[in-house]
């Protein structure tokens, strides 16, 4: 987090290096999974905070256009929905001017756990599936008795790093992934691996 600065480093001034490493280390892996899995190019959307500066915008938009992606700040905040008026054209000019390449991680009538060691093993996080806590154990036996193993998985995780654990920061390598419940979502059609 921080790029690599500590807390106590954060007030010694505007560090652009650490700025770089901060928003691309996630980044670079997300653009790199949608980008050879779902579709030719990516959109992506990022806050614009009052206290981003043009310098900072620079950097953004010449590390993102190396990558072939389109790079749109969502002024939410200052512009309302008027903010994202240029980042949904340029997904709808996407939508119509590209041929998706989408295709599933795992078969149609997965189970949850094959779902789930898709997505940790295959196409996202590269890893190996750890294990299930007890609490997991028992809600998947509920998820299979009530019919619900067929339905579709979503991971939840921590936004700090592709791992499920918060202190391995950035995109690491040779973690292990716990899931630590199952929460179905029967409106939405789905059920939530909640990991770490």
């Amino acid at each position: 987090m921080h790029g690599g600065v500590s807390l106590s480093g954060l007030t010694e001034g505007e560090n652009l290096e650490a700025f770089r490493k901060r928003l691309f280390v996630n980044l670079e892996k997300y653009i790199e999974k949608y980008d050879t899995t779902l579709w030719t190019s990516a959109v992506v959307a990022l806050n614009e905070f009052v206290t981003d500066n043009s310098t900072r915008k620079r950097i953004s938009a010449n590390s993102l256009s190396e990558k072939r992606d389109f790079l749109y700040f969502y002024l939410y905040g200052e512009n309302g929905g008027n903010g994202g008026v240029a980042l949904a054209k340029e997904v709808l000019h996407l939508l119509e001017h590209s041929t998706p390449q989408f295709y599933s991680v795992c078969e149609e009538n997965s189970t949850i756990e094959e779902q789930i060691e898709a997505i940790a093993t295959q196409k996202f996080m590269e890893q190996v599936l750890s294990q299930y806590t007890k609490e997991a154990k028992v809600q998947l036996k509920t998820v299979r008795e009530n019919g619900w193993n067929h339905l579709h998985s979503f991971i939840a995780k921590t936004q700090y790093s592709f791992s499920d654990d918060a202190t391995l920061l950035g995109s690491p390598k040779g973690f292990e992934l716990t899931v630590r419940s199952l929460v179905p979502k029967l409106g939405a059609g789905f059920v939530v691996a909640f990991n770490g």
